[in-house]
């Protein structure tokens, strides 16, 4: 079985690229942020800009037509012909200082006379209605060149009668849409913004020139959709600002992202629409992304670089530590430790094979050392490894504690099968002596029950069956049974549960006469121990004495039986 490899480098270096990219992330997340209010406020700043540069224009000239329609000194009962050439005079100078392309009255009957000669009926415009009603104001575009695709604006305000203060005129300029686009070009973003006006239910006002905007828009709502079907969310919730009178912004796409900010201008429920390609508005966010990336890029390197130092001087370092923890430095096998981490490994892959655990000496090993020498004894423990490794099997290892004491694990189906093997190493390892001395073993075996048992389990079980095999004699091995089981489980209860008994006086004092064999006369007593449980159960001391003997704990016995005696004496 191969020992997986371990990878501390590349998770070390793992961990760095993680611990690196989720602050990169971190980073670039608050930076993309805090960005983001950037670009909108830049897009809320020229925004103000437009809808302060359309409120001044529109709003001044309706100061101008309020103004004018209180001087306006032309008679509205004059005939027709008479009634344009006032007009004329009143209001074609004005008109052309202020860029209207025309200016007139329009009469309560509806019909209007402009300065440029025209007459018409608007007695159903809205404008008319509206301004007949006391209001000054500004209509939304209307188309008068079809062909031309030419669109004006109608400033309106009332004239009103001198002696009743009510509306008996509406006075009237006519002034190009297309003039309105120059107040709301955009200064900035390298010229690639531009801006729209709309009414509140997304009807253009003024649409935009720019080569990159919606051709023919006549709503932006329908030509957001028309332009991307993952333009859904971004119209509804564009509609949502509109609809509710709210300034915000969305990403909508129209070939490239882009930016649509929209604010109120606080005329006639008209809203600016400022735009800007997103890779515009997040140039200098994606300049500091990029120097960021290669400072970490080449931050990276530079701890790939000390990581790998740092790896391959821990990893000669790990290998010395491995060597002196897994590689025997007299057999040059396996170590306990090593020994113990197959053993593990292997009852985990092979949950379904018999195993068993030896634990082995040699008998006198002190003494061939002292004979033969340090040299001779090291090359017996090598012998003993080397001529396991030559018997096993597959799944099968050896592993050197100390001194002449190995640890063996071995495959097997029936018991007689280990027995053999046994024998067959012993008689092995005196073949390889040659004669000049002679080998013998002593063996303790368990044949491991579950494929789980742990390794100090197994190690003590084979170990009690090793001190029964020293006991036998001629028996060089012995097999753990159920009486060890049983002795083990007593010797654990016992050791457990000891200071528990001495606190509760459960050893109790018992003396036994002693007769002086001349007089027949009591010359004393001897002081014996038993132990009675609370339950009343008395356990002989043979089968404890023994157990604290192998423990340590009979001086503590002895200590707290010579106190009892001391007292009762005392008491006599």
């Amino acid at each position: 079985m191969k020992r997986k490899e371990r990878l501390p480098f590349w998770l070390a270096l793992a961990i760095i690229a993680l611990v690196l990219a989720a602050t990169l992330i971190y980073y670039i997340n608050v930076l993309s942020n805090n960005f983001r209010k950037e670009v909108l406020q830049s897009l809320t700043e020229v925004s103000r800009q437009g809808v302060n540069a359309v409120q001044t224009e529109i709003n001044g000239k309706m100061d101008l037509l309020i103004d004018l329609a209180l001087v306006l000194d032309v008679d509205l009962k004059a005939e027709p012909e008479e009634l344009i050439k006032q007009l004329q005079t009143e209001l074609s100078p004005v008109a052309e200082n202020n860029g209207f392309i025309s200016m007139g009255v329009v009469l309560p009957d509806g019909t209007a006379y402009a300065t440029n000669g025209q007459t018409y009926y608007a007695g159903k415009q809205k404008f008319f209605l509206e301004a007949m009603d006391g209001e000054t104001l500004i209509s939304g575009r209307i188309l008068v060149d079809e062909e031309e695709e030419q669109y004006v604006n109608l400033y309106c305000t009332p004239i009103l009668n001198k002696g009743t203060g009510e509306p008996e005129a509406v006075l009237f300029a006519t002034y190009r849409t297309e003039k309105f686009r120059s107040m709301m070009e955009i200064t900035s973003f390298d010229g690639e913004g531009y801006s729209y006006m709309v009414e509140k239910d997304g009807d253009v006002v003024i649409d935009s020139s720019h080569e990159t905007s919606f051709v023919d828009m006549e709503n932006v709502f329908r030509s957001m959709l028309n332009a991307d079907d993952r333009n859904v969310e971004c119209t509804k919730q564009l509609a949502h600002y509109m609809g509710n009178g709210e300034s915000g912004s969305v990403i909508f796409r129209n070939k490239i992202d882009k930016y649509m900010y929209c604010i109120p201008v606080g005329i006639n429920d008209w809203y600016l629409l400022t735009v800007v390609p997103v890779r515009i508005a997040n140039y200098q966010f994606n300049v500091v992304v990029a120097g960021t990336a290669i400072l970490v890029m080449i931050l990276f390197i530079l701890y790939v670089i000390v990581i790998w130092y740092i790896f391959k001087q821990h990893k000669k370092k790990q290998e010395e530590l491995m060597t002196l923890a897994y590689v025997d430095p007299i057999t040059g096998g396996h170590t306990l430790a090593k020994f113990q981490e197959l053993y593990e490994e292997t009852l985990k892959e092979y949950p379904d094979m018999k195993f068993a655990i030896l634990n082995m000496d040699l008998n006198r090993f002190k003494m061939i050392n002292d004979l033969y020498g340090y040299e001779e004894g090291d090359r017996i423990l090598q012998n003993m490894d080397i001529l396991w490794r030559k018997m096993f099997r597959q799944y099968e290892y050896c592993g050197h504690r100390t001194a002449d004491r190995f640890v063996v694990l071995l495959t097997y189906d029936e018991r007689e099968e280990l027995e053999e093997r046994i024998r067959t190493y012993r008689k092995r390892l005196q073949e390889m002596a040659k004669g000049r001395y002679k080998l013998s073993l002593r063996v303790g075996i368990y044949e491991i029950q579950e494929a789980r048992e742990d390794f100090s389990t197994a190690f003590s079980r084979a170990m009690m069956a090793f001190t029964a095999a020293k006991n036998k004699g001629k028996h060089f091995f012995a097999f753990f049974d159920s009486e060890m089981e049983e002795k083990l489980v007593w010797e654990k209860y016992v050791e457990d549960y000891f200071q528990t008994a001495l606190e509760n006086h459960e050893f109790v004092v018992y003396y036994q006469a002693k007769i002086d064999a001349e007089t027949g006369e009591i010359s004393g007593a001897e002081a014996l121990v038993r132990w009675i449980q609370a339950d009343g159960t008395v356990i002989s001391p043979k089968q404890f004495i023994s157990v604290l003997e192998s423990n340590g704990y009979i001086a503590e016995l002895d200590r707290y039986m010579f106190r009892e005696v001391c007292l009762h004496q005392k008491k006599w």
